[in-house]
């Protein structure tokens, strides 16, 4: 058929019929014969065809999408080049595998729905998925996988609720998602290279700290590591250089709480000062000693293995209904909270203290109340004071003697 090489259709040759001439059968019919072969043959596109015989070549041709295929899977399955487009919903915790990306090919692509349990897309051999050997995405999350002929790239949409009871190692699928854990746990990150930046993710301590830990030597806010409090809700985030953390639960924190069941020589809160907060509330309610003894508190560098014994400096005002008096003291080895024997009657210590955690240096305010030694004279306790000392835990204690059943203690970091 005489198209050219650009499908534009010429006549056959010497077929021009002249004026006042006999038409010639065979040329006429090679004429006709021609356009008809041209008419049944697949139209080009710059003749306004597809330039193909099957449904399939046309869209090839023209470029448009296959149309989307829809298919519910309840089992392990892997992925064909026939699942070009194709919507795949899993309605079990199973394992998707992926054909060779040299077998797919460039542009090949695939959308894929967790809708009944943890789904693990596993790449064939050596290939990888975002730079990854496997990921996981959660149930309740969608994924677009795309190839790119070597490999594959996926984006995740969806921001499931996941339970942790244990130690955890997120993978770029965890992207948007919230990860309750519900005991203290360590929370590893995937390395820096197979994330995209903006990747992020929720933490919810719920029953313990937990320690997110970024790879090698990967940082985050700066650190090797950070500690999450138990009762906060914290976003860790990659901005496409590190890792980073933002506290997204408001108000008053619980971070640490005690109730004395039996008597204790003190209370110790290790680890309980963290870069999540620069305040907090350390709220005391009828800690009572057994013998009577000033209160104090005592705070540690080292997450509580030793506690500091020097360096603690404060002023009180003591107002009592006998007697009140002021004091200033320096380089103590505690900080009082109240300068005069606290009595074993009348309820014990109570009242509130402020704690502030500064860059290089710790201060700390209380208003307390409590009845002295005699068992007569109540005292109210008003006291500033500092250390200039990076401490990240807390003891509370008397000076001799124990803390009897019955005393509570709770610390909260204040938002900031």
């Amino acid at each position: 058929m005489p198209r050219s090489g650009a499908g534009i259709y010429t006549k056959p040759p010497n077929t021009t019929a002249q004026p006042n001439t006999i038409i010639k059968s065979a040329v006429f019919n090679s004429v006709i014969d021609d356009l008809v072969t041209d008419a049944n043959n697949a139209r080009p596109i710059t003749a306004g065809g597809t330039g193909a015989n099957t449904v399939e070549g046309a869209r090839t041709g023209l470029g448009l999408e296959k149309r989307t295929t829809y298919a519910v899977k309840s089992a392990d399955y892997a992925v064909v080049a026939a699942d070009n487009n194709a919507l795949h919903r899993f309605t079990a915790a199973v394992t998707l595998s992926l054909t060779s990306a040299a077998t797919l090919g460039a542009n090949w692509h695939y959308n894929v729905v967790a809708d009944g349990g943890d789904l693990v897309i596993d790449p064939s051999d050596s290939d990888t998925i975002g730079g990854a050997s496997s990921i996981t995405i959660h149930t309740g999350q969608r994924a677009f996988l795309i190839c790119d002929g070597t490999g594959f790239r996926m984006t995740v949409e969806g921001n499931p609720y996941v339970a942790q009871s244990g130690n955890y190692t997120a993978n770029p699928g965890d992207q948007g998602t919230f990860q309750r854990f519900t005991a203290a746990a360590t929370l590893s990150l995937p390395p820096k290279a197979i994330l995209t930046n903006g990747w992020s993710l929720t933490v919810i301590a719920a029953g313990g700290n937990v320690t997110v830990d970024p790879n090698a030597s990967e940082t985050i806010d700066g650190a090797a590591t950070a500690v999450i409090q138990s009762g906060l809700s914290v976003l860790v985030y990659y901005d496409g250089t590190a890792f980073f953390t933002s506290v997204v639960s408001s108000g008053l924190v619980k971070v640490g709480e005690a109730v004395v069941s039996s008597a204790v020589a003190a209370i110790d809160f290790p680890n309980v000062l963290s870069s999540a907060f620069d305040l907090y509330m350390i709220e005391l309610d009828g800690v009572v000693g057994s013998a009577s003894s000033p209160l104090i508190m005592q705070l540690s560098t080292d997450g509580g293995t030793n506690w500091l014994a020097t360096g603690y400096d404060y002023s009180a005002v003591v107002s009592t209904t006998t007697n009140p008096a002021s004091t200033q003291l320096s380089n103590q080895s505690a900080w009082g909270l109240g300068t005069s024997q606290v009595g074993t009657a009348g309820g014990g210590v109570s009242g509130i203290v402020w704690l502030h955690r500064l860059a290089a240096a710790r201060r700390y305010e209380a208003t307390l109340s409590y009845i002295d030694g005699t068992g007569t004279d109540f005292r109210a306790f008003n006291v500033a004071g500092r250390i200039n000392q990076t401490a990240d835990s807390v003891r509370v204690r008397f000076s001799s003697g124990n803390i009897a059943a019955g005393a509570v203690i709770r610390i909260y970091g204040v938002r900031k």
